[in-house]
């Protein structure tokens, strides 16, 4: 393991993603499911580079796999390992329609889905002030509360409405393509 990546394994998903160009991604999610994400990051960003692959669907492929990777992971997974691959569609994946915005759409709607874990996991701090194991009273416990309810409220429904917004430019930038 070099730079605390198992290289072996990110080695053995670029193999099993390649090979599903002649059969199905079960094997690489399987993989993926025992590796941690940022082994899998690692052989999403710099596996590829040296594959030399003569896959002719290979981006639609690897899209594939990412799609159906960050599904089986929580919500706060699935922002970690958005950001551990950020690139990968301005970069590599580029040449796919909508790449970036498709990006940025799962993104948007990832940020918005942590958040919601987050606000959602601080509104509890009420249930401990006072407690024998805690330094904070009632008044800290409100005030955490009052920024789970509100703030981060208010921003995990600002951010599925960008990413909603941005699915209707997509929707509009397609048919604008299409009148053309």
């Amino acid at each position: 393991m070099a730079g605390g990546v198992n290289r072996d394994s990110a080695q053995a998903l670029t193999e099993a993603i390649v090979a599903a160009e002649k059969g199905s991604l079960d094997s690489a999610l399987q993989l993926a499911g025992a590796m941690s994400i940022k082994d899998v990051a690692y052989a999403l960003v710099e596996g590829f580079e040296d594959t030399g692959s003569p896959v002719h669907n290979f981006e639609e492929i690897r899209d594939r796999f990412i799609w159906r990777w960050v599904s089986s992971l929580d919500p706060v997974e699935v922002l970690a390992a958005l950001v551990a691959i950020d690139g990968v569609y301005s970069n590599d994946l580029v040449v796919l329609p909508h790449a970036e915005d498709r990006f940025t759409t799962r993104l948007l709607e990832a940020s918005a889905d942590a958040v919601r874990v987050i606000s959602k996991h601080l509104s509890y701090v009420k249930d401990l002030a006072g407690g024998p194991d805690t330094s904070f009273n009632e008044a800290f416990a409100a005030r955490v509360t009052e920024l789970a309810d509100g703030p981060l409220a208010q921003m995990s429904d600002d951010l599925t409405s960008q990413a909603q917004q941005l699915a209707k430019l997509q929707q509009n930038a397609d048919e604008i393509e299409s009148d053309e």
